[in-house]
């Protein structure tokens, strides 16, 4: 749904989507997990489309963080 409303431009409902995303995330798998720190990213990205680069800076440095931890270093993702 995050990115149905994103595509229809309207951020504001996107990034609200990926809010709730993300709490639900944290509740059911923890801060310290692969789709959280995706999720992260998602809701860093749109910020920046937007933008709003003061708020996407620190949601991208912590989703990258997170994958460096979860996934190591020879995942392709890092």
């Amino acid at each position: 749904i995050t990115q149905l409303h994103r595509l229809n431009g309207d951020f504001l409902k996107a990034i609200n989507c990926a809010k709730q995303d993300l709490t639900i995330k944290e509740k059911t798998l923890g801060k310290k997990h692969e789709h959280y720190a995706t999720v992260l990213n998602n809701l860093a990205a749109l910020n920046d489309e937007i933008g709003n680069y003061v708020e996407a800076l620190p949601l991208f440095q912590k989703a990258l963080e997170i994958r460096r931890k979860v996934l190591k270093k020879q995942h392709p993702y890092i």
